[in-house]
């Protein structure tokens, strides 16, 4: 379930950057920011209304029911200096007997189009 949760973290971004273009995904992510990945049933509907504010920031909490399993997703994003790459890194854990389990899944390498 975990792998599933990360990748669809990952298809996120992919279908962000479709929809706001290269430039505009660009220019609204924060370079070294964490975006809390909970729900991903809104998307962005051009740049000046973008959803990435409201994701902006660690998690709260293990907001994601599965199975009777609480997850959290949170994603990295580290944007290069000359604009042609931005990396995501997405996170997804849970607790496993009040122990914090990480599992680092997916890293997406996005690129201009």
């Amino acid at each position: 379930m975990a792998s599933e949760l990360a990748q669809e973290g990952a298809d996120f971004f992919r279908q962000e950057r479709n929809i706001l273009g290269w430039n505009g995904l660009y220019s609204v992510l924060t370079d070294n920011n964490t975006y809390c990945l909970t729900n991903l049933n809104e998307f962005s509907t051009d740049v000046e209304n973008h959803v990435f504010d409201n994701l902006s920031g660690l998690c709260s909490g293990y907001n994601i029911s599965v199975e009777q399993t609480n997850f959290k997703r949170e994603a990295v994003v580290t944007k290069s200096s000359s604009k042609d790459e931005i990396e995501v890194e997405v996170t997804v854990s849970w607790l496993n007997d009040n122990n914090e389990v990480i599992s680092s899944l997916t890293r997406l390498r996005l690129k201009p189009l």
